[in-house]
């Protein structure tokens, strides 16, 4: 369950990522109400056994859960009941190197469509010239400029969400006692 756009207050980012199993779940979307309905959907989806499938959810957060933050998120769904889908070695492989890569995932469809970019793929790739750009955009920014981490692009073949995987800046660390 990916939280891909908040309006107004939400109780996370937009890119929030939670991971639902039968009797187990990793990461949260912010908790509260909001939280524990996905996680009841997530679970009615998976008992479904639609593996591939995904879905997109409107929330209003003050009106339909009650929750304080009074603002909507949209819920992105994805099915993976059947082990790992194959889009996720890519992923694995672009953590693991030295090189920026960025997640295009298909949000207007029934069925996952994911595509992990470097820099040699945007060009050969299927994918919007909307996605295509921005893809390019991230890959290539230069002169110290930090892309934003993710992004809904709607193109007049779908919505599509993007996500860099690894960026070839380095990163900070700091190191302290106390309230750090």
């Amino acid at each position: 369950v990916t939280m891909i756009s908040i309006s107004g207050s939400a109780p996370r980012e937009s890119g929030a990522r939670m991971v639902v199993a039968g009797n187990e779940v990793a990461g949260s979307i912010g908790g509260g109400n909001l939280e524990y309905q996905a996680i009841g959907k997530a679970r009615e989806l998976l008992e479904a056994g639609d593996d591939g499938s995904q879905h997109k959810s409107l929330v209003g957060l003050g009106p339909e859960l009650n929750q304080c933050c009074g603002g909507a998120v949209a819920l992105y769904y994805e099915v993976f009941s059947g082990g790992s889908p194959g889009w996720l070695d890519s992923v694995e492989s672009a953590l693991q190197s030295e090189n920026s890569a960025v997640l295009a995932s298909a949000l207007d469809t029934d069925r996952s469509r994911k595509v992990c970019l470097n820099g040699g793929m945007v060009e050969g790739c299927d994918l919007p010239g909307q996605v295509k750009d921005k893809a390019r955009e991230w890959l290539h920014t230069g002169n110290g400029q930090r892309p934003p981490r993710r992004v809904e692009i709607e193109t007049s073949e779908g919505a599509w969400w993007l996500e860099q995987i690894r960026d070839s800046s380095r990163p900070v660390m700091l190191f302290g006692a106390g309230h750090v």
